[in-house]
């Protein structure tokens, strides 16, 4: 992410932003095409440290942010085994900033597709789509929270390297149909101790990044490792991160289990409610995803299969927008069809488990890309 500082002259008042702006870490403070109102306003968009990003027009133009997040993907793995191994590690470093930063951006920008991509994108390894899924999550979080820049950028960058100790284990696991064995268990509980240990080798030392990577697997009830810590002694971005991954286990695919739908992991994060995971925390994230989050496989009232694409718009209604890719009779639809499930004929009736069909993420998310 290369961002520049916005000098006086480049916009004057009366102005349609040309793009959007943003701080130092990367939150966007205001959208393209806003329109500058004064010459007060001016001089806080030009002497206050807001930048602008010069790359974001360039990606977000011609890439989707389904294509982006594959770009992520392969990025981050071949970070991960840079810290893994200990080779290059300033280029390491240096990737894995704009990584974070790209990731911040597209959850500033796309919230839903992300929301959505953390349902549907499901490409191997996923011990690397995995860290995606949480850091996605993460950075919704504190964004919700309205954290400090700085703090949010940390915690993605924690979410991100939180388990680079045990990312071979991370892949076995997965597949395993077989109890964990003692041997794999103390290895789980010393993951958050040694991969703040590879962080630090890369002298990496923000006390927030490590703080968040060392107790994310800590419980506010005192029953997690490494420390036993609980409620407010765990420090809020690993518990954020602590929510962030219960979510992202549940709803995947395991070769023992089939994922739990998106509601189903809801309702268990509410009736579980301050035992092992922050409370607050976690009934903010109900709020903030709502029952039916983008990625959401439905049966609609008249029939059709959708996948549901953005949340409501409306603090009073429950009931996001879809797009239908089944008509009722069984036969894919030759185009998508949008519906405001608030609507009765096109109301929500059962959620479903994800299925294929002929339609690509970046049709059914309309982004001008």
């Amino acid at each position: 992410m290369q961002l520049k500082k916005i000098k006086r002259g480049i916009v004057t008042i009366g102005d349609e932003l040309p793009w959007a702006v943003y701080d130092e870490a990367g939150t966007l403070l205001l959208k393209k095409g806003y329109t500058i109102p004064n010459d007060r306003q001016l001089v806080v968009i030009t002497s206050n440290g807001y930048y602008w990003d010069e790359i974001e027009e360039e990606f977000s133009r011609k890439v989707h942010p389904f294509e982006k997040i594959k770009e992520l993907q392969v990025r981050l793995n071949r970070v991960i085994e840079r810290f893994r191994d200990g080779t290059d590690r300033e280029s390491a470093v240096n990737e894995l900033d704009e990584v974070v930063n790209i990731l911040m951006l597209l959850c500033s920008n796309s919230p839903d597709v992300m929301i959505g991509a953390v349902h549907l994108f499901n490409d191997r390894p996923y011990s690397i789509t995995h860290l995606l899924h949480i850091s996605i999550v993460t950075a919704l979080q504190v964004n919700d929270l309205k954290l400090s820049p700085h703090t949010r950028k940390m915690s993605v960058a924690a979410a991100l390297t939180c388990n680079l100790s045990m990312m071979s284990l991370h892949e076995l696991l997965e597949q395993q149909k077989t109890p964990l064995t003692d041997a794999q268990r103390e290895d789980l509980k010393l993951h958050p101790k040694e991969s703040v240990e590879i962080l630090e080798s890369f002298k990496i030392s923000d006390p927030t990044w490590l703080e968040s990577v060392l107790h994310h697997h800590e419980s506010v009830d005192g029953t997690g490792y490494p420390h036993g810590l609980s409620g407010d002694a765990i420090p809020i971005t690993a518990r954020v991160i602590a929510v962030a991954d219960c979510y992202c286990a549940l709803v995947k695919h395991k070769t023992y289990r089939k994922g739990y739908t998106p509601s189903t992991v809801l309702k268990h994060f509410f009736k579980q409610k301050g035992q092992k995971l922050d409370e607050e925390l976690s009934l903010r994230l109900i709020k903030m995803f709502g029952i039916y989050p983008p990625g959401t496989y439905v049966k609609l009232a008249n029939g059709e299969s959708a996948i549901v694409i953005q949340r409501s718009g409306s603090a009073k209604s429950m009931w996001p927008i879809v797009r239908s890719y089944r008509s009722a009779t069984g036969p894919y639809l030759a185009e998508l069809l949008s519906h405001d499930s608030a609507e009765e004929k096109f109301k929500i009736k059962e959620v479903m488990v994800p299925e294929t069909h002929p339609h690509e993420y970046d049709e059914i998310w309309e982004v001008d890309v």
